[in-house]
């Protein structure tokens, strides 16, 4: 079974746990990892900003729809401001979010984003190998957003990142008490590169057996033939 790496930082430079994981999140209280990644912005025409329990934002500099979707209300504070700051409608709270690109058959490679709240947050991640085969990961580790932050600062930053070919389809966390408007928001969301889910097709298995009864029936008739010479 492959695992997880999950590197919860207090200080203000972040860690990477050693590469021998398909998927690896990286926490910090300060900003991390958006070189190299895209902003989703919520003033483009494309964008639903809420009120709702499915938000879209849109993938700067292309048509992408990215989805953050609750069982609670969501809505996007200053969406025609551009960069997003995704919060719950009317001070309410909310404990858990999926994200994902709304095209299905898109995957990425790396995701960022700021949570600012209380409670403890557990990550999951699905994603798919080099090859297509579809995985499933509950990150073994929680993550305090009162505590964790450090500086007192209130940010905990989240970085994914992916190893060995893999791809990214999901995120989702639970577990989270986030408070309302004041301090209960997922800031900064940024996304890797974007690529189409490539599935290789493994033989099946009756063509394996195949394959196997015409070199077995090869062997024999070579024996045979060189046995009569």
């Amino acid at each position: 079974m492959r695992k997880v790496s999950f590197c919860l930082v207090a200080a203000a430079l972040a860690c990477v746990l050693p590469a021998r994981a398909d998927f690896q999140i990286t926490a910090s209280s300060q900003q991390i990892g958006q070189l190299g990644t895209t902003n989703i912005l919520f003033s483009d025409a494309l964008a639903v900003a809420g009120p709702g329990t499915l938000l879209k934002g849109v993938v700067n500099n292309t048509t992408y729809l990215y989805d953050f979707q609750s069982t609670t209300t969501l809505v996007v504070n200053n969406a025609k401001g551009g960069q997003a700051q995704i919060e719950a409608n009317n001070g309410t709270t909310f404990s858990d979010m999926q994200l994902y690109l709304d095209d299905p058959t898109l995957v990425y490679d790396a995701f960022v984003f700021s949570l600012k709240g209380t409670g403890d947050v557990q990550f999951t991640i699905d994603g798919y190998t080099s090859t297509g085969t579809a995985e499933h990961f509950v990150a073994p580790t929680t993550y305090n957003l009162a505590t964790g932050n450090g500086n007192g600062n209130g940010q905990n930053w989240f970085q994914f990142t992916t190893l060995n070919g893999e791809q990214l389809s999901k995120i989702s966390f639970t577990g989270a008490v986030i408070t309302g408007v004041e301090v209960g928001t997922l800031d900064h969301p940024t996304i890797g590169d974007i690529s189409t889910l490539t599935v290789t097709n493994a033989p099946e298995p009756a063509s394996i057996i195949l394959l196997g009864s015409v070199l077995m029936g090869l062997t024999i008739w070579r024996r045979k033939r060189t046995s009569s010479i």
